[in-house]
């Protein structure tokens, strides 16, 4: 059947229910039509096929036995009883099961020819009373007559009985017998006593013995085992179970086989629809635990449904089952008055609390679950209409009450929560936020578990894993209740407790009560006609006011900051208050103090006032409560908290009413609030305060602001900038907020006018109001008090405040009109200036200047130009003499500076011609000047003093500006000097012929053209033009331009130069002419001279010693170096190359035959005899030990010769480690070797004169020669090489010294392993720093001698040995190093050789020693280093080099510079904009995104990053932190009260204002290039404050930008409180009212994993923060990676955090760490972005 259309899915337009038998029964086989429906309707689900084929498998089998089916009521155990009976009896009846299952088609075969005899016995139709054997007889015989059939004779035994049957069914050609049981465990558990039970049990045992060999099968249904109907002894136990072995049971896999199968039928394509139902429920309820499959199969009924049912079988009886339930909770029974569920709504399922009504009667019945009807579920339908009104919500808290009733009696132990109760109720509200649907019953769950009787909850640290159950325990909350509701009938409406007790319960935006209550009062502010007023709100009975009290408010008002009195009376004598007010007070204000007081007046309580007066019961009883009570009382105390708490909102609302139902009294006006609806407390302000206030300063509208307050600091600004100097000009960009307060303030006071560019002051008493008032005021007094002219004008028809007076005053101080005193004394400008009018106690008359002052002022050449040409004012003659007198001192101390400069400079001699002496004198004539500025003298006498002695001289202005070239020759002096020093240098040397050649030989011919200048004659001339500059003499001053020449002709010559000399040096020093040196160390006749060395009793003349050594010799004067990098300091490469010199290298050919006759020399060595003689004999006795190979490998050494043929490759075969071994070996123990230490004579010899004799003597003693043999040999060795063995490190490093560089291997055994290391790595490191090499030899003076004259070649070959190390073997460099680095007197040493460069100069060039970049670090942050200083030395190029561990460490010292930098830069500036108007909200928008947001990440990334240097926090950093901290928190601060004041203004659509939470769903039509996207999905990012979405757009989205791109992001600001749930509602409410779907179209996703992290982290920012990724990375990650292309995700945050200041660390699990809720910009100003999914 299709599916219907055009209207709502019913349950009925997807299944239909067929006409089934809901209950079958073994005699329903006698009628054949009741036969046929068996048949028909018998469902083969996989349990049935499962148990039908063990039975015929048994049955095809041949052995008799016993066999069990267990099954509850309806499970279709009778059906299939009845189905196998019809099978064994009727063979046709196996088309219809084998056309279900073709698997069963081959017992059909198999049983075909046998024949059963089957015996039907249902239980049910017998009483309990009647023995079993009693009944199967019985049963046998009946079959027998049916069959005309003759039973065997029944008084000789059962088994005689049995026997016989057997043989009668043989005879009629029966196979066996089949009884087929139907129901044995209920007949068995209704037995009335132990004996008839065991009776029957032992009937059963005989059954199951004789089954085997008669043979004949016991089929038997129960609805529980055997074992479990009765009391069983073990022994029969275990002989029935061998007996019936064979045990079935159908579960509820069958049931819902069954249901799918056979009770439901779903019509033609309703599974598609079905399993769109199935979408909608998930989208809901995202972890609902059911598979699409199950879901479609079981539809309509409820996959927990089948589950309960399962476990409550007890239930059941013979009618009423499984089936039966299903069959008629959906078709309906008119007799039971069970409605139809088909015409329900399809999404309605047969959900688990039905079964309770279907089963109720049953549940009634049981005595062990009477009580659950009676008295919980029959409580709970009273007391629900009480705890909830919303219908919805009624119908829910049964259903939750009928569930949990349903799992109470069931014995699973299954635990409930909120979320699997909601996944089997299945009530949706939403999908945008499915934790909502989750969230309504979970807050229905706690409502029932406080305010009932039985409901408990067992608490689970997530909220949302509480376990809610039934507890029968007595009935507190009921009996509560009950006393509650008979309290409150007793109150009357006039009982004063209905407010005095529940006023302080009132707290709401509109009716702030509790406050008022507590306090009694409350200071009120607004903003009106741009100015901020105050006023005082008084909760009283205003029938108890008088006249006198009201005029004792109007004298405190008068000499008092506040502006108005509002006064709120109680709902108590409402019309007595009236009265009083309107008749008494009202005409009294109105004559003496009108505009001053608003009287509010509330409605009386209403009659009918049950929630106050319950809420006053519970309280009452609340209150009398003992706190140190017992277990109950503490019940009570919970119920009775929950009580009042649940009705807090309607208490709220009833005293909205009484209250916004009142009246509004001041002066002759009545308002009734009813029409206006609840105010705020900000509009209520607006709309009754300003009439008063305008009432009260009627002046205030002439002279009102056109700007709201000042900024803090902007009166001080205006003071200094305009007010002193009398004008500004307009258009400077510098002071746009000057600027907007000269427009908004000082322009409607009249104090102001505009005169093309500038702003001037202008203070006219014939034309301005406000100053004409003010001197008619002061009438002809002398002097005035400030503090009378202050009230008069603050509560005067003006109304001024204080900042309105202050500039009032300051303007006529410095326009002339007032004159300031403090006590007896007058101020002058400069403290008018710094002070304002703090510190004035009276005001007078002033004066101004002359105008033949101002025209000398105007002709001085010393006197600045913003003097000239301006008005003079006696402000600007007080503010010119003091600058004269503030320059006086810095002018001499400069002119003395310069004076020094000039003596310094006179003593070069690239100098001696300038004339050094006038230039002094005039400097003396300049300084006479300023001597004349008297600082104790008066503006006047002062200025016309230095006037004077200026017009005294004519050439002043001269004088002036040649000091002032002067200058500027100087600051050049430095670089002048080095150009004179490098032309002068010694080194700077050039031949007198050209010795060097281009290396085209076309470029210069080898005979001069006539008139052709050679290079070097020309370098000769340059040279001689930049010596003629220093030589001749010169005006003075030099010009610029003069000195610009002399540079460009120096850059000339110094690039000729470097040029030639680069060329030059590579000749003569470079890589190439010495290659193949470099190549004879590699050859393999060297290597064999190499090898022939380790025969350790053969010395000759041409050993490896010598060639290393001439070799060395020759390669130590190889530069590597690129002379570039030295010649634009210094005139001469390191390596001491000059121009013109000429090497005389020792050839490679003479070297090579210094090798040859090395080896020749140690083969005839080899040959001598005092050799052979030891050789031979070790030789026979290898031969002897059977070691012959090896002898004969020795002689065929032995027997190499120079004359062979391919001499050298014979050679290098011979000579294997082996032969050397045993060569060496031949001597161990047969001569006698004596080691020497040539150091102990070089001691006795060295700096001393001896005769021939003497030194020969010496020599013997030395040798002991007295005491050794002829044939005794020596080993003679020197410092660093005594035979102590060395560690493995020394040994590495000596093999990588002779394979790269041995030419240095004497200077290492001479030096040894520690000092030669040292002087290595001092080298390497001096180069950086370009220190001398001779510099840092001096460190080594125990070699001092071995290096003398050759410190800088050899210098050089160890700084390339360095370089090679670190770049070829750079662990075994650093191994090295470390080493090395442990003496701290050598690298204490090496610091103290540094030139004089700064720490940050050191931190850029070190690159070797971790210990120096580390102290250089040190002194950089203990040095206060500034931004723009930290900044230089991370933009430089080379501050990454180095090696490997030297890097890391240096790496992690400048991440302290980077964040310090960073942190310094964000804190720089950061000034609050302070009282802005509210449509600026974008500069608080900016100074948090630019600079707020990251200063806590930042402070906290650099503690953590200086504690891994290990340096402690240097003491600038503290200071900087707590100075930041200070200004972070005004800064904060500032923000609350612009925030507190703009929100309400905002949200009640006042303004523009900026983007908040509802206006994300309208941002993709208002903002302009929307990006192309398919669809979108919005992501509420729960807590994401701006600085952790830094961090997510860098360590999320950035790593993966294959996969999203962020296209914009912005700032919103989150509404008061900054909780999820009120920007929750208003986003939605936008989202709707914008026509949003959010079903399917653009679903919100909830991220709520981000504010879970920061309510439970108590780790800082950084772990909080990488939690947060690492939550993203899990949970979110695959599922935004599988979104399609082109979806566009809008994110935006709900709130920010902070950082709780009451946290404390060493007790962390206390209190959170982060907080959020206020109003810091930190909770209010977050981000929201659109990323692309791409």
């Amino acid at each position: 059947m299709a599916l219907k259309e055009g209207k709502e899915e019913r349950i009925g337009d997807l299944v239909e229910i067929p006409e089934i038998k809901t209950v079958i029964q073994l005699e329903d086989l006698k009628d054949p039509r009741l036969s046929r429906m068996i048949l028909e309707t018998f469902v083969l689900t996989r349990e049935v096929r499962d148990n039908l084929t063990a039975i015929l498998a048994s049955l095809t089998g041949g052995e008799g036995r016993g066999i069990f089916l267990k099954g509850h009521f309806g499970s279709g155990k009778s059906h299939f009883l009845g189905m196998l009976s019809l099978l064994l009896r009727f063979p046709e009846s196996w088309e219809m099961l084998t056309s279900q299952s073709l698997e069963l088609a081959d017992f059909e075969r198999e049983l075909k020819d046998r024949r059963f005899f089957t015996v039907d016995v249902s239980l049910v139709q017998y009483r309990a009373s009647e023995f079993l054997e009693d009944i199967i007889l019985r049963s046998i015989l009946n079959a027998f007559k049916e069959n005309a059939l003759t039973l065997p004779d029944q008084e000789e035994g059962r088994h005689a009985f049995f026997t016989g049957l057997q043989e009668i069914l043989k005879e009629q050609g029966y196979t066996g017998m089949v009884f087929m049981v139907d129901e044995l465990s209920e007949f068995l558990r209704s037995k009335a006593d132990a004996r008839a039970y065991n009776e029957d049990i032992r009937f059963l045992q005989y059954l199951g013995e004789e089954a085997g060999a008669f043979p004949f099968w016991v089929i038997a249904t129960l609805q529980e085992w055997i074992e479990e109907t009765g009391e069983i002894h073990q022994d029969t136990f275990n002989k029935i179970k061998d007996r019936y072995p064979v045990r079935l049971s159908l579960g509820q896999a069958h049931i819902e086989e069954l249901v799918s199968e056979r009770l439901i039928r779903h019509r033609e394509g309703a599974d598609v629809r079905i399993g769109a139902l199935f979408d909608e429920l998930k989208a809901y309820f995202p972890s609902f635990q059911v598979t699409r499959e199950r879901f479609v199969r079981l539809y309509p009924v409820h996959p927990t449904t089948s589950w309960l049912l399962d476990r409550l079988k007890a239930l059941f009886s013979e009618h009423r089952g499984v089936v039966d339930f299903i069959h008629f909770r959906l078709k309906g029974d008119p007799e039971r008055q069970i409605p139809s569920r088909l015409d329900r709504p399809a999404r309605e399922l047969l959900t688990p609390e039905i079964i309770f009504d279907h089963f109720v009667e049953r549940i009634r019945e049981r005595a062990e679950t009477q009580i659950y009807v009676e008295r919980v579920f029959e409580g709970y339908r009273e007391e629900i209409p009480e705890i909830f009104k919303d219908p919805d919500q009624q119908k829910i808290a049964l259903n939750a009450i009928k569930l949990l009733i349903l799992f109470t009696i069931s014995p699973s132990q299954f635990k409930n929560t909120a979320r699997s109760m909601a996944e089997m109720i299945l009530f949706p509200i939403t999908s945008l936020d499915t934790e909502i649907n989750y969230q309504f019953l979970q807050d229905i769950l706690d409502r029932l578990a406080k305010e009932g009787s039985y409901v408990r909850v067992e608490p689970h640290v997530d909220p949302t894993k509480n376990h809610y159950f039934l507890d029968l325990k007595a009935d507190i909350s009921g009996i509560l209740r009950r006393r509650i509701r008979h309290m409150a009938s007793q109150f009357f409406p006039e009982d004063r407790r209905l407010f005095t007790q529940l006023a302080p319960m009132v707290e709401s935006p509109y009716l702030p009560l509790a406050g008022w209550f507590e306090a009694g009062r409350q200071n009120l502010h607004l903003q009106w006609q741009h100015t901020r007023r105050g006023g005082t709100l008084q909760l009283r009975q205003l029938d108890e006011i008088s006249k006198t009290e009201i005029r004792d408010l109007a004298e405190r008002w008068a000499r008092d900051e506040e502006d108005f009195f509002v006064l709120v009376g109680t709902p108590h004598r409402r019309e007595e208050q009236f009265t009083h007010v309107k008749e008494n007070l009202l005409p009294f204000i109105r004559e003496a103090h009108p505009g001053l007081f608003l009287f509010w007046l509330p409605t009386s309580f209403d009659e009918d006032s049950t929630v106050l007066k319950e809420v006053l019961a519970a309280t009452l009883m609340r209150r009398k409560l003992d706190p140190d009570a017992s277990e109950k009382e503490k019940q009570t105390e919970s119920f009775l908290d929950s009580f009042i708490q649940g009705r807090k909102e309607r208490l709220t609302e009833a005293f909205h009413r009484i209250y916004f139902h009142g009246n509004l009294l001041w002066d002759e006006n009545k308002v009734e609030l009813s029409r206006l609806g609840y105010l705020t407390q900000e509009k209520f302000l607006t709309e009754f305060i300003h009439p008063l206030l305008e009432r009260r300063f009627p002046g205030h509208a002439r002279v009102q602001p056109y700007m709201n307050p000042l900024l803090p600091g902007i009166l001080k600004e205006m003071v200094g900038d305009f007010l002193s100097n009398g004008h500004m000009v307009a258009d400077d960009p510098s002071r746009r907020g000057l600027r907007d307060v000269l427009e908004g303030i000082l322009k409607p006071m009249g104090l102001i006018r505009k005169n093309g560019r500038k702003y001037e002051l202008q203070v006219n008493p014939r034309q301005n109001e406000l100053v004409r008032v003010f001197l008619e005021k002061m009438d002809d007094r002398e002097t005035v008090p400030v503090e009378e002219m202050y009230w008069a004008f603050r509560k005067g028809e003006y109304g001024l405040l204080t900042h309105q007076f202050e500039i009032l005053v300051l303007a006529m101080l410095f326009s002339g009109n007032l004159v300031a005193y403090k006590g007896m004394f007058r101020k002058g400008p400069e403290e008018l200036s710094r002070t304002g009018i703090k510190g004035i106690t009276s005001l007078g008359k002033g004066e101004v200047l002359t105008e033949a002052l101002q025209q000398a002022i105007s002709s001085h050449p010393l006197i600045s130009r913003s003097f000239k040409n301006v008005p003079v004012t006696l402000t600007l003659q007080e503010e010119l003499w003091n600058e004269i007198k503030d320059r006086k001192a810095p002018a001499l101390e400069e002119l003395e500076s310069m004076k020094s400069r000039i003596r310094w400079a006179a003593g070069f001699e690239a100098f001696r011609n300038m004339p050094w002496e006038a230039i002094l004198r005039d400097m003396d004539d300049l300084g006479a000047q300023w001597e004349e500025v008297k600082v104790s003298l008066p503006s006047r006498e002062g200025l016309g003093r230095f006037i004077s002695a200026g017009q005294g001289d004519p050439f002043l202005e001269k004088k002036l500006k040649d000091a002032e070239m002067a200058h500027r020759f100087l600051d050049q002096a430095e670089r002048i000097l080095f150009v004179h020093q490098y032309i002068k240098d010694q080194t700077f040397v050039m031949p007198s012929e050209e010795t060097y050649v281009q290396s085209d030989p076309s470029a210069r011919h080898s005979i001069q053209e006539p008139g052709h200048e050679t290079e070097y004659t020309a370098l000769r001339r340059k040279r001689e033009e930049i010596i003629t500059f220093f030589d001749e003499k010169r005006p003075f001053p030099v010009s610029e331009e003069a000195l610009a020449d002399l540079f460009r002709r120096f850059q000339r010559l110094r690039d000729s130069y470097c040029s030639l000399y680069v060329e030059a040096h590579g000749k003569e020093r470079g890589k190439e002419r010495f290659r193949r040196h470099e190549e004879l160390l590699q050859s393999r006749r060297y290597q064999l001279l190499k090898r022939l060395d380790k025969l350790e009793m053969v010395s000759v003349e041409h050993n490896r010693r010598s060639v290393e050594h001439d070799l060395s010799a020759v390669l130590e004067h190889c530069c590597n170096r690129s002379p570039m990098e030295l010649l634009p300091a210094q005139p001469r490469c390191s390596c001491g190359f000059q121009l013109g010199e000429t090497l005389l290298l020792k050839p490679v050919n003479e070297l090579e035959r210094e090798i040859d006759e090395g080896i020749l020399e140690t083969l005839a060595a080899l040959k001598a005899p005092a050799i052979q003689e030891k050789i031979i004999p070790y030789l026979e006795g290898l031969d002897l030990v059977e070691k012959g190979d090896e002898a004969e490998a020795v002689r065929r050494f032995l027997t190499v010769s120079p004359k062979d043929e391919a001499f050298l490759d014979r050679l290098d075969r011979a000579l294997t480690p082996q032969v050397i071994f045993h060569i060496n070996e031949a001597f161990h123990g047969k001569v006698l070797v004596v080691e020497r230490n040539v150091d102990r004579l070089y001691q006795s010899l060295v700096h001393r004169k001896y005769t021939l004799s003497q030194t020969r003597k010496i020599i013997r003693e030395w040798l002991e020669q007295e005491t050794l043999s002829e044939d005794t040999f020596f080993h003679f060795v020197g410092k660093g090489e005594e035979r102590h063995g060395g560690d493995q490190t020394r040994e590495l490093f000596r093999e990588f010294l002779e394979g790269s560089f041995a030419g240095l291997a004497s200077l290492y055994r001479r030096m040894g392993f520690d000092q030669f290391a040292r002087a290595m790595f001092a080298t390497l490191w001096a180069g950086q720093y370009q220190i001398p090499p001779q510099e840092v030899m001096r460190l080594f003076p125990a070699a001092e001698r071995d290096l003398r004259g050759e410190q800088e070649p050899l210098a050089e070959l160890l700084m390339k040995l360095g370089g090679a190390l670190m770049q070829k073997e750079t662990p075994l460099f650093e191994t090295v190093i470390s080493l090395v680095e442990e003496d701290g007197d050598f690298i204490q040493a090496l610091w103290s050789a540094l030139p004089d460069i700064s720490p940050m100069e050191i931190f850029r060039r070190e690159s070797i020693f971790s210990l120096i970049v580390k102290e250089a670090f040190e002194r950089i942050m203990g040095g206060n280093p500034g931004k723009k200083d930290l900044n230089e030395l991370l933009r430089a190029k080379d501050a990454d080099r180095g090696h490997g561990r030297f890097q890391e460490r240096k790496k992690e010292m400048v991440q302290v510079l980077e964040t310090c930098a960073l942190f310094l830069e964000k804190g720089t500036g950061l000034d609050s904009p302070g009282d802005l108007p509210m449509e600026k909200f974008s500069r608080w928008e900016s100074l948090f995104t630019r600079k707020l947001c990251e200063l806590p990440a930042l402070r906290e990334k650099l503690r953590e990053a200086l504690k891994k240097t290990g340096i402690p926090f240097p003491p600038f950093l503290k200071q900087q932190e707590r100075d930041m901290g200070t200004t972070l928190g005004e800064v904060v601060e500032d923000f609350r009260v612009f925030y507190r004041k703009a929100c309400p203004l905002w949200e009640g659509g006042d303004g523009p204002r900026p983007v908040m939470i509802e206006d994300i769903p309208g941002l993709l039509s208002k903002k302009r290039q929307t990006p192309d996207y398919v669809q979108f999905r919005y992501l509420l990012m729960d807590g994401m404050r701006w600085d952790l979405w830094e961090r997510i757009k860098t360590d999320f989205f950035g790593k993966m930008p294959h996969l999203f791109r962020l296209v914009r992001e912005g700032a919103l600001w989150a509404h008061s409180p900054t909780d999820t749930a009120h920007q929750l509602s208003r986003f939605e409410e936008a989202l709707h009212g914008a026509g949003g779907a959010m079903e399917d179209e653009s679903p919100l996703w909830k991220l709520t994993g981000i504010d879970e992290k920061i309510h439970s982290e108590k780790g800082p920012l950084s772990h909080l923060f990488a939690n947060v990724v690492n939550y993203l990375e899990i949970d979110w990650h695959h599922r935004l990676k599988r979104l399609p292309s082109r979806t566009l995700l809008i994110l935006f945050a709900d709130h920010g955090f902070v950082e709780n200041p009451a946290f404390d660390p060493s007790a962390k699990y206390e209190s959170p760490r982060y907080l959020h809720g206020k109003d810091s910009p930190f909770e209010v100003i977050v981000p929201w972005a659109w990323v692309m999914r791409i």
